[in-house]
């Protein structure tokens, strides 16, 4: 459910990505439109306490493990931040860079970071045997899901 839940919410993405990139905008990169449009998606959504597209539709709610409700509105924008910021600033940090070869190397370390993140913790998740985070960033602020509303004991 994790997964198809994910798989929708990037569908749903792609689809405001597409809307946003047709606005007349044109001194944004495509990185700076991903940002928008993932800030604007879960900030939408998780950040109001709402749930998103993929969680609603697969019957999944996010808690908190420490509280063991839903998150307070804090700790949902640190991971709305986490979850939209970090592959933002990977991806722009190369175009900080004065000197070209610098340029090249700070892409390339900061690309294998953000793929050794996402596909290091890809891989502990199914090697994992719950399965609780899909993503390191909930992992993290300690935020896991649950099957809501809960099922009926017939």
């Amino acid at each position: 459910a994790l997964i198809r839940a994910h798989e929708q919410d990037c569908l749903f993405q792609q689809d405001l990505l597409q809307t946003i990139s047709r606005l007349p905008i044109r001194h944004l990169q495509h990185s700076d439109l991903e940002l928008i449009s993932n800030l604007l998606y879960y900030g939408l959504t998780t950040g109001r306490g709402w749930s998103t597209v993929g969680e609603a539709a697969c019957g999944m709610r996010l808690v908190d493990l420490k509280e063991r409700d839903y998150p307070q509105v804090g700790k949902r924008m640190a991971w709305v931040l986490l979850r939209c910021l970090f592959p933002w600033f990977g991806s722009r940090l190369s175009g900080w860079m004065p000197n070209a070869k610098l340029s090249i190397l700070a892409r390339l370390v900061m690309n294998l970071l953000t793929l050794g993140i996402d596909y290091g913790h890809l891989a502990w998740f199914y090697w994992q045997t719950n399965g609780a985070y899909y993503e390191w960033s909930k992992r993290l602020l300690g935020l896991r899901y649950i099957r809501w509303p809960p099922r009926s004991p017939i």
